[in-house]
């Protein structure tokens, strides 16, 4: 039996076998990533995206995430790689939206 049992809390993973911990990405299968933002097209629409991007980065790295006396490194790597995979999507999502109005 190779699969991993996790115990689901507050928005993380926890591998109940190694008390590693990751994002739990699971409410993001249920729709489209557009639908987890609005594009503000009042003002500067380009320094809004900048905006946005910060701010879901920030809470998405959790010190928890990237500590090394939990998780091993493959597992800081993997997290540091679905954060940034997500805000590239998200990016490339509000991206889309901006270009079906102005040529970017």
């Amino acid at each position: 039996d190779n699969e991993v049992p996790f115990i689901r809390w507050t928005g993380l993973l926890i591998n109940s076998r190694t008390f590693e911990v990751q994002v739990d990405y699971k409410r993001y299968l249920s729709g489209h990533i557009s639908s987890t933002f609005s594009v503000a097209w009042q003002n500067k629409p380009v320094r809004n995206l900048q905006h946005k991007l910060c701010y879901f980065l920030v809470p998405k790295c959790h010190p928890i995430l990237f500590d090394s006396n939990i998780n091993s490194g493959k597992i800081v790597r993997l997290n540091i790689y679905q954060i940034f995979l997500l805000s590239a999507m998200k990016c490339h999502c509000y991206n889309y939206e901006l270009s079906r109005f102005w040529k970017l």
